[in-house]
């Protein structure tokens, strides 16, 4: 605690040295939310990052703005509606079911995945001096710390070609029993831009390691806080652990079609001739990707675990492991072509997976002296193999006109997936004169459920169905305001063959279609250095029986800003709030890694407020945060997720600094 205190001192006084030692000719990379003029660094430092659908390099922003580096917690930057098991990098569900994910690359690591490295949210760097930005947060004492350490590098050896690494941890001990999180992610990742050629490429390793408690045991007593000492409150499970495992390779490299034509426009005799190069609306792209997930998971029964928590024990002994592995070889080819006048651009393609599955699970019964044996020693495994081929084709026309649109169809032809569709359409529509903008969506999906909702076997949970293939079609309705004050989206989904996780956690299939209509709003407002960003979510679902979503989320960031020392130093103090109805939030499976539905209580009307203090000398960002102010003052019902108690207050601080020497 002494050490923390000294750290947390010296980092407080950083800022005022750095006010002596920084030169003012050393520019930022972006400005903040003040409107403040700074450096424009466009020519010193860039960044693209390759879109999912077309496999183009995009430019993107670097985020160097205060507002949101206090959101440590990748989750938060996800949603402001999470819903998480208490501490940093636990398992993730967002209660805005139109933000989760409609596709699985491997279903037991969904909870998961928003904090792995991702070739698609990769940013390629290209700058002309070595960029570095280190990130670190802390809090707690030395048996409740959580550290969150980011840390990234990158170069260019020419103007063509970039090299860099990225680094994250987090380390959360957590103030409750059993909840221990350590998350491992580590990217190597480079480019190559020149002229009609083009190659992005990296390579991932992601890791999380936590302590699976199965959530309190008693939770009256703990609403009525009988106890003080969180660690006083006894969990589920008390030597329990899981680990998810990912390794990405994943390249695409385009090629550009050229040709050489005459050029005498320049000279006055047509006996010289000058020769160029002329791009034609033609290139060609290749994809590779190899993705390996699995997932651990182990407990051993001990005399003061809840012994009624798994109802099925495959195993005779009082421990168990399960493991289960997913693995994809993906290429993909395709030929585009550009815009030419009224017509639209186009991509055609086809893609090829070759996918593995497979699990370790408990060995059948058997008979022996007419007794029932079960093999507690020896597990089996299964694995299946499958040749997925698609073909898919996109229209766009994106040019710089008042009417934008984009539509891409998809279709499976063999393989596990085959006769999957998957149809999606946008269009889109600017007023230029106010720069405000109303865009349609609508998409159709038919795909056949996750493999390991159909067929899976381990320790706690057996299960071999024949699911039906889901379908989705959903329309919205959206409208952006100018200057970006103002965004508004309505719209609705209809889910057909719709599969949940039951209250006994096993896959079930909804008798009926769910019909899910909702509404988002967000406003921002300034008057002078005050400001104020308000984000509302309504949500409606006709049969909840078998989807459970609170009715209204609200959440609003509100602070005041200013800047001192002719701009040098810049400050935010402020809070951010967040509550939503009550509802019967879903309760998660340690055996899993997945959130499923349950009727025992409704979660909700807590009212969380953080209070933070953010600020900045020219490149060094830092912030002080105090987390779930309202805790004990508001009651003790602040949770998330069945049986998972947030965190009680807590203060956070972290710093972040960019440098490009």
């Amino acid at each position: 605690m002494i050490r923390n205190s000294l750290i947390f001192l010296a980092f407080c006084f950083l800022p005022f040295f750095a006010l002596l030692a920084q030169k003012d000719d050393n520019p930022t990379l972006l400005s903040d939310s003040l409107n403040i003029p700074e450096a424009d660094t466009s020519a010193l430092i860039t960044a693209k990052k390759i879109n999912e659908l077309s496999k183009i390099a995009l430019v993107s922003d670097i985020d160097t703005g205060m507002i949101s580096f206090h959101y440590y917690n990748p989750a938060y930057n996800e949603s402001f509606a999470p819903q998480i098991l208490g501490n940093t990098g636990s398992s993730f569900q967002n209660i805005v079911f139109n933000d989760r994910p409609s596709q699985s690359a491997f279903i037991f690591a969904n909870p998961l995945l928003l904090y792995f490295h991702n070739p698609y949210k990769q940013l390629h760097y290209n700058t002309r001096r070595p960029f570095t930005e280190v990130s670190y947060v802390s809090s707690g004492n030395k048996t409740t710390s959580e550290q969150v350490i980011s840390a990234l590098h990158t170069q260019n050896f020419n103007k063509f070609t970039n090299i860099g690494v990225k680094y994250d941890l987090i380390a959360s001990r957590g103030v409750y029993l059993n909840q221990e999180v350590k998350s491992n992610r580590f990217s190597l990742f480079g480019s190559y831009d020149k002229d009609n050629y083009s190659v992005y490429s990296s390579v991932s390793s992601n890791k999380t390691k936590a302590l699976e408690n199965a959530g309190l045991i008693d939770i009256p007593a703990f609403l009525l806080h009988q106890a003080n000492d969180p660690i006083a409150y006894q969990m589920s499970l008390y030597d329990a652990s899981s680990s998810l495992k990912n390794v990405s390779f994943f390249a695409t490299q385009s090629y550009r079609f050229k040709k050489t034509v005459s050029d005498t426009s320049s000279v006055k005799s047509d006996s010289l001739e000058v020769k160029r190069e002329k791009d034609l609306p033609f290139m060609v792209n290749h994809t590779f990707r190899y993705d390996r997930y699995s997932r651990a998971y182990s407990d051993a029964e001990q005399s003061i675990d809840s012994l009624s928590f798994y109802p099925n024990q495959y195993y005779n002994l009082d421990a168990a492991y399960d493991s289960s592995f997913r693995q994809v070889l993906e290429n993909s080819f395709q030929i585009s072509g550009d815009e030419y006048k009224f017509l639209p651009g186009f991509i055609l393609g086809i893609k090829h997976q070759f996918t593995s599955y497979s699990y370790l699970y408990p060995r059948q019964s058997s008979i022996i002296e007419g007794e029932t044996v079960r093999d507690t020693v020896i597990a089996s495994d299964f694995a299946t193999n499958y040749n997925n081929l698609s073909v898919y084709a996109m229209l766009l026309f994106n040019k710089k006109s008042s009417i934008t649109y984009q539509g891409k169809a998809e279709y499976y032809v063999a393989g596990y997936r085959q006769n999957d569709f998957l149809a999606d359409f946008s269009l889109k529509y600017k007023h230029k004169a106010s720069n405000t903008s109303i865009s349609a969506t609508g998409k159709f999906y038919a795909t056949e459920p996750d493999f390991f909702l159909k067929h899976y076997s381990s320790s706690h949970f057996q299960w071999n169905t024949a699911f039906p293939k889901i379908t989705t079609s959903s329309a919205f309705l959206t409208f952006t305001s100018g200057n970006g004050t103002v965004y508004a989206e309505g719209g609705m989904s209809l889910l057909g063959n719709f599969i949940y996780l039951d209250n006994m956690a096993m896959p079930a299939k909804a008798d009926k279609n769910i019909l899910v209509t909702s509404f988002r709003l967000e406003k921002k407002f300034s008057w002078g250095g005050f400001n104020h960003i308000h984000k509302l979510i309504l949500q409606k679902v006709n049969h909840e029986v078998y989807l459970q979503l609170p009715l209204l989320a609200y959440g609003n960031t509100s602070y005041y800003e200013n800047a001192f020392f002719k701009n040098v130093l810049k400050f935010q103090i402020g809070f951010d709030f967040y509550v939503n109805t009550s509802y019967y939030a879903d309760a998660y499976m340690p055996a899993t890694g997945m959130f499923y539905r349950q009727d025992n209580a409704k979660l909700g009307e807590y009212p969380f407020l953080d209070g933070f203090f953010n600020w900045k000398v020219k490149r060094t960002r830092f912030f002080l945060k105090y987390t779930n102010a309202l805790a004990g003052l508001a009651g003790h019902n602040y949770f998330t997720t069945y049986g998972y108690p947030m965190n009680p207050g807590s203060i956070k601080f972290g710093l972040s600094w960019t440098f490009y020497d």
